[in-house]
């Protein structure tokens, strides 16, 4: 019955060894929503920015990118992503650098499963369901990613929704060109005449959110008061 919980919930593992990987696989696909594996930090920050991901559990120590430098990739694109931590190196440092940089939990290699399903389950419980306002007739669920107009769902394009999160994960805070590209448009070179058409795109499809320019630096989403 508990683990029916996890039915709405995405999942990304982000794992270097091929066994622990299998195993996290075998535990927890058939439980989510969707299942996501990656075998380094940096396979794991391009599906982070691809796919929606509600809890993403991840190694610490990988070639590459390695865990906790990914974790600080993503959440300086989304401050509120939701990690759980695991290492075989049983340090304090990794610990309290894991805490320090948004890791809601850490487990000790070799793993359980039941351990990794607590943990899972400690996050969610701290998951709330937070609604925002935009605008009067605009607002979004921001751990689920709905948007509602007029107490209605509506959907946006592939792009325009990307843009939106993006925002939304920043609202009040200078989201930079350069965010923009490696979120919405998946670290390509873009024009800033294209971002800012398809802002404006945006902006058109929800007509009364507040997004302002930033000179030179990129764009902010303004709260509703």
């Amino acid at each position: 019955m508990r683990m029916q919980s996890l039915n709405n919930i995405n999942i990304l593992v982000v794992e270097d060894d091929e066994i622990t990987r299998a195993a996290l696989k075998l535990g927890l696909k058939r439980s989510c929503n969707v299942y996501h594996e990656a075998s380094n930090g940096l396979e794991g920050l391009e599906k982070f920015k691809k796919y929606k991901i509600d809890i993403i559990i991840t190694d610490i120590h990988m070639p590459g990118l390695n865990g906790l430098d990914m974790i600080d990739e993503i959440k300086k694109l989304k401050p509120t992503q939701n990690f759980i931590v695991m290492t075989s190196y049983d340090t304090d440092e990794n610990f309290f650098r894991s805490i320090k940089q948004g890791a809601t939990q850490f487990i000790r290699k070799p793993i359980s499963i039941e351990d990794v399903q607590n943990a899972i389950f400690i996050v969610l419980s701290k998951i709330g369901d937070k609604t925002i306002k935009l605008s009067e007739n605009i607002s979004v669920n921001l751990d689920r990613e709905n948007i509602f107009v007029d107490d209605r769902q509506v959907f946006l394009t592939n792009l325009e929704n990307k843009l939106l999160w993006l925002f939304c994960y920043n609202i009040d805070r200078v989201v930079t060109y350069e965010m923009i590209e490696e979120y919405a448009y998946s670290s390509s070179e873009v024009r800033k005449s294209s971002i800012h058409t398809a802002i404006l795109r945006l902006k058109k499809h929800l007509d009364s959110i507040n997004i302002e320019n930033i000179s030179g630096k990129g764009y902010s989403l303004r709260s509703y008061e």
